[in-house]
């Protein structure tokens, strides 16, 4: 909570309101979910002038899924679910596929709508590594449902994976250390697609893991760095594009960005790694 608080903090002294208007759902989430609910809707009001001001009305439907936390927290439940029916009407309207089912599933667990959740989860197990984000958020809010399907079970992790919250492992296996700056290579295009970046160019690559090296002598070692990771993990994980080198496998820092279940972390994001020194696009999302 003190980050949410000293990044309120900091948006509004800047004044910078299209960051603003990115920034204060997020700062309203952490309120709404573990500090002040009450504080939470005074930062969404200020967010809501931002809204109408810009016309930004994607960013309006996550503040009200916000404001529709703060209002159940605060025991307005009544209230909480006709903004959460209201801003589902709002994402189909506008067209968008932005957070739709997450959305879909919050109301269910505001309802109590076992049903409905039933219902998701037959949906949710068909779409494979597509729906495995949201059949964990499901099993956190219906837990009863996994108990006798297991189907779902079976689907609620897909294969291939990556994870970095703690050791890093692939297919739920430690990769060895004498793959260490191949693990590196790993880190560096999480953190670019983290970063909003699907691709890591090959000067990009060089710079992150060789940098003040010879140029060609470094573009060989990406290369055999390459080959020894295909040839100990298979092709399932990194993948080579026109644009660049690109992570092929979905990580449990994403899935927890997008989930907040803390059952996913088993020690330090890239654990081990010196690449981890710096602070990661991960922490400044936590910190957001």
């Amino acid at each position: 909570m003190k980050h949410a608080r000293d990044a309120l903090t900091l948006s509004r002294r800047l004044g910078n309101e299209p960051v603003a208007l990115q920034l204060l759902p997020q700062i309203a989430w952490a309120e709404a979910v573990h500090g002040d609910a009450k504080l939470a809707l005074e930062i969404l009001d200020d967010h809501a002038r931002l809204v109408q001001k810009h016309q930004e009305q994607t960013y309006g439907v996550f503040a009200q899924w916000m404001r529709a936390l703060s209002l159940e927290r605060l025991g307005r439940s009544t209230e909480a679910v006709a903004l959460m029916e209201d801003a589902l009407c709002q994402i189909r309207d506008l067209q968008v596929d932005w957070n739709l089912v997450r959305l879909e599933l919050e109301l269910h667990r505001m309802r109590d709508d076992e049903q409905s959740a039933r219902d998701a989860l037959e949906t949710l197990c068909t779409r494979g590594e597509e729906g495995a984000t949201a059949l964990h958020v499901l099993k956190r809010y219906f837990p009863r449902l996994f108990e006798t399907n297991t189907y779902a079970l079976a689907s609620e992790s897909p294969v291939p994976s990556l994870e970095v919250l703690g050791e890093m492992r692939f297919n739920h296996t430690p990769i060895s250390p004498r793959l260490r700056k191949a693990k590196e290579l790993v880190a560096l295009l999480l953190e670019a697609r983290l970063a909003g970046r699907q691709h890591v160019t090959p000067l990009e690559a060089l710079d992150g893991l060789y940098r003040g090296e010879d140029e060609v002598q470094s573009s060989a070692a990406i290369r055999q760095l390459l080959y020894r990771l295909r040839k100990a993990l298979g092709d399932d994980l990194v993948g080579r594009t026109n644009q660049g080198y690109v992570l092929t496998v979905k990580s449990d820092a994403e899935q927890f960005l997008e989930t907040l279940d803390t059952r996913l972390w088993r020690g330090d994001y890239l654990q081990g790694l010196a690449f981890a020194s710096t602070p990661s696009v991960l922490e400044r999302c936590i910190t957001l």
